[in-house]
């Protein structure tokens, strides 16, 4: 009797997995940037910030922090963006505007950069790194993360048509170049949570939520989940129907 169910439920669970990811989540690149060539963004100006954020190529000036290299090539002639340390300007602000020229169609956007943050001299003279999304904190980091690139992502809801995108760096003490490379925004179309397996990436969002790794069950997958049982139920009802009639056929 259970047979209907099972088969169905099977051939569900087969079908999703061949269909996931298009089930899940569709990212569509909105704005690419790694620097290499000349990017759409803006610096900020006094009064909202203090000084710019300036093109790296190999080490930076001071020797015991920035990167030796850039994300992309990993190599001294490929370019990135970093704030350069000043001991005497603590605590001074460094701020660009990134405002891609497509709209996200659903109100959900992902970005996705790497960051270089590494006092190789101590004690951790590091500021601060964060990212604004569409009016909302997304992302912020303090202080020495190691001499690597490390990758953050982040899903965030967007009201605006276009996401706008603000990075903010803090000057720490001596030693503290902060860089930035490798700069993607998506447009997220489908489930915004869904992360391909074995990310490495991290995520925030403005509304709190954690990532999970690998596919998560959508609205539109429970549905599918609600009908197959539905449909297995009712042919379950119709076989227990039809073996019930022939039982009492036989006795008559």
């Amino acid at each position: 009797m259970w047979w209907p169910n099972s088969i169905l439920l099977w051939l569900f669970l087969i079908w999703i997995n061949t269909n996931k990811r298009t089930l899940a989540q569709t990212l569509n690149p909105i704005f690419d940037c790694n620097f290499e060539k000349v990017c759409s963004f803006t610096q900020d100006q006094a009064p909202l910030d203090d000084f710019d954020w300036i093109y790296g190529n190999g080490p930076t000036e001071a020797p015991f922090t920035g990167p030796d290299a850039d994300n992309t090539f990993q190599n001294a002639t490929g370019t990135y963006l970093y704030i350069r340390s000043n001991s005497t300007l603590r605590g001074t602000v460094a701020r660009i505007h990134i405002l891609p020229s497509q709209i996200v169609t659903q109100g959900w956007a992902r970005l996705e950069f790497f960051y270089h943050m590494a006092d190789r001299d101590g004690p951790d003279r590091l500021g601060t790194l964060s990212v604004d999304g569409c009016g909302y904190p997304l992302w912020s980091v303090t202080g020495n993360q190691g001499n690597l690139w490390l990758k953050a992502a982040m899903t965030f809801k967007c009201e605006q048509d276009m996401p706008e995108l603000v990075f903010e760096a803090i000057r720490g003490g001596r030693d503290s170049d902060i860089a930035i490379d490798d700069i993607i925004i998506y447009d997220v179309i489908g489930d915004p949570f869904f992360t391909t397996e074995g990310t490495t990436s991290t995520l925030s969002t403005n509304l709190g939520e954690s990532e999970n790794d690998g596919p998560v069950l959508t609205t539109s997958m429970l549905v599918i989940v609600v009908v197959f049982s539905a449909i297995g139920f009712i042919l379950l009802l119709c076989l227990v129907s039809a073996v019930f009639k022939k039982v009492v056929m036989d006795k008559l």
